[in-house]
């Protein structure tokens, strides 16, 4: 495990309120482990997606790096891979046959330590199913699921070294980092 690098002052929440609305195109990422996508050709699994609630942190706040530093645990995950996806992308609803939807929504969740940190949360109708109580349907968690990482896109593939930005982001367009080996 690797010593835990200095925290971006930008990354600490240090009194800065939550902030309900995201931009459309404003991007949310989520760091997936080596033993679910182990390397940039491999494909990536479902099990990167999970639910009731999908950690992720906003681009608006936070660069992609970011999510290889777990200061609330003290881990540094520097080889996990991190995708992304846009709010547009993010399917809002799901239905199942008998006509009972369940809708998802972006929530800023920010901690102290990490207040990018935000969430993709599953409810039925206004029951947040964040319990192992309220559970949504199997068949609408494993489509749903499917479906939203088909959308993702990936920031920074496994296995890759990025230098971590101290700098907070310009604004919700990810920016693009000197170490992405997709520059042209």
């Amino acid at each position: 495990m690797s010593k835990m690098p200095k925290q971006p002052e930008a990354m600490k929440r240090s009194g800065r309120p939550i902030v309900a609305d995201f931009h459309p195109e404003e991007y949310l990422y989520r760091r997936v482990p080596t033993r679910i996508w182990p390397a940039k050709d491999s494909i990536l699994d479902i099990a990167a997606i999970e639910l009731p609630d999908i950690s992720t942190a906003r681009s608006e706040f936070g660069h992609p790096e970011w999510l290889r530093l777990d200061y609330v645990n003290q881990r540094v995950f520097k080889k996990w891979g991190i995708i992304g996806v846009q709010i547009k992308n993010i399917i809002p609803a799901s239905c199942l046959d008998n006509g009972k939807v369940f809708t998802y929504r972006v929530s800023h969740v920010p901690l102290e330590v990490d207040y990018p940190h935000s969430e993709i949360q599953a409810f039925d109708g206004e029951q947040h199913l964040n319990t192992s109580e309220a559970v949504l349907p199997e068949e609408l968690h494993l489509e749903w699921r499917a479906n939203l990482l088909e959308v993702f896109e990936t920031f920074i593939p496994p296995g890759e070294d990025w230098a971590i930005r101290e700098e907070p982001p310009g604004s919700h367009v990810p920016e693009t980092h000197p170490d992405d080996s997709r520059k042209s």
